[in-house]
């Protein structure tokens, strides 16, 4: 599939902030399409109603119209807030609440979309990142996963951040061989088969005593603001916390107040 919106470029050493909110924003694009087409035939029975019967339909209209560029407004900056410069604080959030007693190498579980990646090198300055495209399997009916993965392309040249790729749910990293394994954004697209052989896969790989880390949408009020219909689909705060108990131990969560949820839990000793 032809995407328009340009293919990421690397920049002074990393993809640029901005690009990664346009990104988020075109992948989202049919979402916003969405809405549009249920509201719009709405807004013009209301409008016709206006002017053939009485005013006050029109009125509602115009109120209608009003909350939807609110809507847009919301979403638009919402996501300037999760995937620009300020979503840094997502991850600065999960590593206060993880705690790791040292953090020399980190393993970013991901489904093809590196900006949690770039993030990691930033708030890390002393880290190994391995970055790990662990999507496996076909992406018919994710459009947002196929032109995530299709635009987002991984560091080329970054001196501290090595690419891998997961070979169905394999993790190519040794055994304990990390300090912190993150799951970004987006791994809610993953079924639950394969996140439960990734979990077990970051229990591998991960050292003793080192911390696994889930940042995810929050399914909250806000959650649909931002994002609309399509936060149906992901996991409540609940289900990500007894997932992570199935595994690890002392798991925590804390909600930002921009929708997003970061979960921490620490592997065996």
């Amino acid at each position: 599939m032809a995407h328009w919106y340009p293919v990421a470029r690397e920049v002074e050493g990393r993809v640029p902030h901005v690009w990664y909110w346009g990104w988020a924003l075109y992948v989202n694009r049919l979402g916003y399409r969405g809405i549009a087409f249920k509201v719009a035939p709405l807004l013009l029975v209301l409008g016709l109603a206006g002017l053939l019967f009485a005013p006050v339909f029109l009125g509602l209209a115009a109120a209608i119209a009003l909350a939807g560029v609110c809507f847009l407004a919301w979403s638009v900056f919402g996501h300037w807030v999760i995937y620009g410069r300020p979503g840094l604080v997502i991850l600065r959030r999960a590593l206060a609440l993880a705690a790791p007693p040292s953090v020399s190498d980190v393993a970013d579980l991901h489904v093809g979309a590196w900006r949690i990646t770039w993030g990691l090198a930033d708030v890390l300055p002393a880290s190994t990142i391995h970055s790990v495209d662990a999507w496996w399997g076909s992406t018919d009916g994710e459009a947002a996963v196929e032109a995530a993965r299709a635009l987002d392309r991984g560091p080329t040249a970054h001196p501290r951040v090595i690419v891998h790729r997961a070979t169905d749910f394999a993790v190519p990293l040794a055994d304990k061989s990390c300090d912190l394994v993150v799951f970004g954004l987006g791994f809610h697209e993953i079924s639950r088969e394969g996140r439960d052989r990734l979990l077990a896969e970051a229990l591998r790989i991960v050292r003793p005593g080192g911390r696994v880390v889930v940042a995810e949408h929050a399914k909250s009020l806000n959650g649909y603001l931002m994002f609309g219909p399509g936060a149906a689909h992901w996991e409540d705060r609940a289900a990500w916390i007894a997932w992570l108990g199935t595994r690890l131990s002392n798991v925590r969560s804390e909600r930002l107040w921009f929708g997003i949820d970061v979960f921490a839990g620490d592997a065996p000793s």
